[in-house]
C-alpha cells in the first residue's frame, strides 16, 4: 500500500522528467511529440506539468491506489514521455485515464464517507472519542486498510458501519463493556476486541494471520506468545470459555484483548469482514464483504414486501447480523438465507425460511423432519424458524437510518 513517501517520490520523478522535456524543447529536440502533446493535453503552447499530474489528483494525493496501481500508472507515464510515436503516446494517455477513472469508481465511497464529516454526520459515531482512542491518523489508517482488504463497495461499507455501531456503540468503547462473564463463551481477556468485537477463538484465528503476513520479527513474537497463551479455543462454551493465558509480568503484555484493540483495531474488524467470516452460497464460499457485494444491488432499496416485512436487502443484513452475532447457523446456513431471499419472512417474534435441499436443515447435522412441509420433485421442501440475532431491533434500526443518509447520495 502506498505511503506519502511513495507519493512524493512519484512527483519528484515527474518533476525531473518535466525538466527533461523542457530541456529538449529548448534544443529543438522532438518537438513534434511535444506539439503533439501540447494539443493533446490541451495545454496550450507551454508542456504543463499541472496538466499531466491532474490525472493523479484525488485517488492518488489521499494514497488510495495499491502499489501495483502506483506501479502501472509509474511505468505509463514514463513511457508516454519518452516516446516519439504519436499514436502510441495518444494509446497510453487514454489507458491513463481510463486506469485513473477506474481508480476514481472504485474508491468513490472511500472518498466520500470515510473522512470526519463522515464519521459525525453519517455513521453517527463520537469522533472525538474516535480520534483520542486511536490517534490522529486513525481516518488515513482506516482508508489504507479498506482498500488492502477489498471493501469500496456501498452496501458493504454500510452494513460494515452498521453493524460497527451496534457492537461498539457509536465509536465509544474499543473494549466489551462487560464485567460478567459467566454466561459467555469467552473471558475477560479473550473479551470483544475492536469496533466488531472480536472474541475468543476468532481473535487467535486473527492473530495467526496477522503473524503469517508480517515481515516483523519482533510483532511475530509477540504475536506467537498470545497464540501459544490460548487455551480451550475450540468449540467453547459458557462451561469450558475460550481464555487466553500470558505471563504478563515477564512478558510485559496486556490481556489480548487490550492488544488486539490497541493495535489493530480497525484491522482485526475488516479482516473479519473481508477474510475470515464465510458464506457459502451455491457452493462458493465468500467473505462477508463479497458475499454483500456479490448478492445486492440498488434495486433493493426500492422493494418492499409484506411477506418479507423488510426490503431485501434487510434480508442479507440479517445473514450478516447472524454471523456477527453469533449464530447456529452454518456457513451454508447463511448463504441459503441471503441466495433464496424470497422465501424469508422476518416476523414480529421469528424468522421463517423455507428452503428446499437435500441435508436436514440448516446446518445440516440435526434431524428437521419435523419441519418438511412438502416436497420439490426428489426434494424435500423445509420450514426453518429462528429467533433474532441478539440487538436485532436496534441493529436494524442503525441499518435503516444509515441507508437513508447513504442512500441519498
Amino acid at each position: 500500500i502506498l505511503t506519502d513517501e511513495i507519493i512524493q517520490g512519484l512527483y519528484e520523478e515527474l518533476e525531473i522528467e518535466y525538466h527533461r522535456i523542457t530541456r529538449r524543447i529548448q534544443n529543438g529536440e522532438n518537438e513534434t511529440n511535444i506539439y503533439f502533446l501540447n494539443d493533446y493535453f490541451d495545454s496550450g503552447e507551454e508542456f504543463s506539468k499541472d496538466e499531466i499530474l491532474r490525472i493523479l489528483d484525488g485517488s492518488l494525493l489521499s494514497w488510495d491506489i495499491t502499489l501495483e496501481e502506483y506501479n502501472y500508472l509509474k511505468e505509463s507515464f514514463t513511457e508516454m514521455f519518452g516516446s516519439t510515436d504519436e499514436k502510441r503516446i495518444q494509446a497510453l494517455y487514454e489507458e491513463i485515464e481510463n486506469e485513473y477513472d477506474r481508480i476514481v469508481e472504485r474508491n468513490q465511497y472511500i472518498q466520500m464517507y470515510i473522512n470526519e464529516d463522515g464519521f459525525r454526520n453519517v455513521f453517527g459515531w463520537n469522533f472525538d472519542a474516535a480520534k483520542t482512542n486511536l490517534g490522529e491518523s486513525f481516518i488515513k489508517d482506516l482508508r489504507i486498510l479498506m482498500l488492502k482488504y477489498g471493501m469500496t463497495d456501498k452496501m458493504s461499507i454500510m452494513m460494515f458501519f452498521s453493524t460497527c455501531k451496534s457492537e461498539c456503540l457509536n465509536g465509544d468503547f474499543m473494549l466489551e463493556d462487560c464485567t460478567d462473564f459467566s454466561d459467555k463463551s469467552y473471558t475477560y481477556n479473550t473479551r470483544g476486541a475492536g469496533p466488531i468485537q472480536l472474541t475468543g477463538p476468532d481473535q487467535r484465528e486473527f492473530l495467526i494471520y496477522i503473524r503469517d503476513h508480517t515481515v516483523d520479527e519482533a510483532e511475530k513474537t509477540i504475536l506467537n506468545t498470545y497464540i501459544e497463551g490460548f487455551e480451550n479455543y475450540i468449540e467453547p462454551d459458557k462451561n469450558n470459555p475460550c481464555d487466553c493465558i500470558v505471563d504478563d509480568e515477564s512478558s510485559g503484555l496486556p490481556p489480548v484483548a487490550e492488544y488486539i484493540a490497541n493495535n489493530y483495531y480497525w484491522e482485526s474488524a475488516i479482516w473479519y469482514w473481508c477474510v475470515y467470516k464465510k458464506v457459502e452460497i451455491d457452493g462458493k464460499v465468500f467473505s462477508l464483504n463479497e458475499g454483500i457485494e456479490t448478492y445486492t444491488d440498488k434495486v433493493y432499496y426500492e422493494i418492499y414486501d409484506e411477506t418479507h416485512n423488510g426490503t431485501y436487502d434487510e434480508i442479507i443484513y440479517l445473514a450478516v447480523q447472524y454471523a456477527v452475532n453469533g449464530t447456529k447457523f452454518s456457513a451454508r446456513g447463511l448463504g441459503r438465507i441471503i441466495n433464496q431471499i424470497n422465501t424469508v419472512t422476518i416476523g414480529d417474534d421469528t424468522v421463517t425460511l423455507i428452503f428446499v435441499d437435500t441435508t436436514r436443515d440448516l446446518d445440516g447435522n440435526s434431524d428437521a423432519s419435523h419441519n418438511i412441509i412438502g416436497t420439490d420433485g426428489e426434494y424435500n421442501i423445509y420450514r426453518y424458524y429462528s429467533s433474532f440475532p441478539k440487538g436485532w431491533a436496534t441493529r436494524l434500526t442503525n441499518y435503516r437510518e444509515l441507508r437513508n443518509l447513504m442512500g441519498e447520495e
